[in-house]
């Protein structure tokens, strides 16, 4: 399962953001896919927790939504004509690049490192205390929440081989914990919570971004983080790397990264997420699109219109975590 902090709490204070203008930018009209009939299973693997020999080798060329379900790693087409188990696994993390994952097998604590175009693996011992793991989109790093010796978490930068170790944040001494660390897709942010639990209360909580150029194993680099800005629950990037996305009060709520700065969109998307994950929410390739899982399926919905679509639908209420929104060409991820 995708790890949760049960050490957050709620947040108690929520900074105050200027009122803005700003509105969506023009989208173009995209149609949304018909739901066919059940999905085909064009492989499935055993029930042992080992990937799948081909990866996405054997997929047809195409657009497919990643995600994890219970301990199955799952991905389906956009028309819904293809359906495959990938992994078995405890937790799932994607990388950037959406064609490395990183997960840990049901038998073991110890996360592997796996290259669906590949299919190599590599055991990462060094991160087995971590989670919500991420590999740097040059390759280089691993981004980690761990736990710290102030019994608080913090967000932790490995080397690409884990003989160097760098804690990037320090939330201890307001009583808070740093967690969901995430890069944009085009690799110039790392964006991060900073949450309060308990009886305390500090303005620093809320969602905080940090340039990658300053990010380094010889550097402390907090005190250029930009923000606090309007507190998440979760977040996610869009492909556009100017754009996120989280659950408001209302519905599905629009940010904009301008300026350094993250500034809440006027309109809200309808359609209320259920947060039995930290990632329920997912934006298509265009950026003109969301999937996010209400419990027992998923649905999709256009930025342009509120226009929204049942995608797919479980018989029960599986532990579900939206993972990626991908293209297929050929084997491979081309996005």
């Amino acid at each position: 399962m995708v790890f949760m902090l049960a050490s957050c709490g709620a947040f108690v204070r929520t900074p105050t953001l200027q009122p803005t203008a700003t509105v969506l930018p023009t989208l173009t009209t995209t149609a949304l896919p018909t739901l066919t009939e059940t999905p085909v299973a064009i492989r499935e693997i055993a029930t042992v927790p080992v990937p799948s020999p081909s990866g996405y080798a054997d997929l047809p060329d195409g657009e497919y939504i990643l995600y994890f379900k219970d301990h199955s790693l799952e991905i389906i087409s956009l028309d819904t004509k293809f359906q495959k188990r990938l992994i078995e696994a405890k937790e799932v993390f994607l990388s950037p690049d959406n064609q490395h994952v990183i997960f840990v097998p049901v038998n073991k604590p110890t996360p592997v490192l796996l290259n669906f175009e590949t299919m190599a693996q590599e055991e990462l011992p060094f991160l087995k205390d971590c989670f919500e793991i991420t590999l740097s989109p040059n390759h280089q790093y691993f981004l980690g929440t761990c736990f710290s010796e102030e019994r608080s978490f913090e967000i932790y930068l490995f080397s690409r081989d884990g003989n160097q170790t760098l804690q990037l944040t320090h939330c201890a001494g307001e009583h808070g914990d740093c967690s969901r660390a995430r890069y944009s897709p085009n690799g110039e942010w790392i964006a991060y919570s900073w949450g309060v639990g308990g009886a305390f209360e500090t303005s620093r909580v809320g969602l905080y971004l940090l340039e990658t150029d300053c990010v380094s194993l010889t550097s402390d680099c907090q005190p250029e983080a930009k923000g606090p800005f309007e507190p998440f629950a979760d977040f996610t990037w869009a492909s556009d790397s100017r754009h996120l996305a989280s659950s408001g009060s209302e519905g599905i709520a629009i940010f904009e990264v301008a300026d350094d700065k993250v500034v809440r969109k006027i309109r809200e998307l309808p359609g209320k997420p259920a947060r039995l994950s930290d990632h329920y929410l997912i934006w298509s390739l265009d950026a003109q699109q969301l999937a996010y899982s209400t419990g027992n399926q998923i649905n999709i919905v256009a930025l342009e219109d509120g226009r929204s679509l049942d995608f797919l639908k479980f018989d029960r209420h599986p532990y579900l975590a939206l993972l990626g929104w991908i293209q297929i060409t050929q084997g491979k991820v081309s996005n």
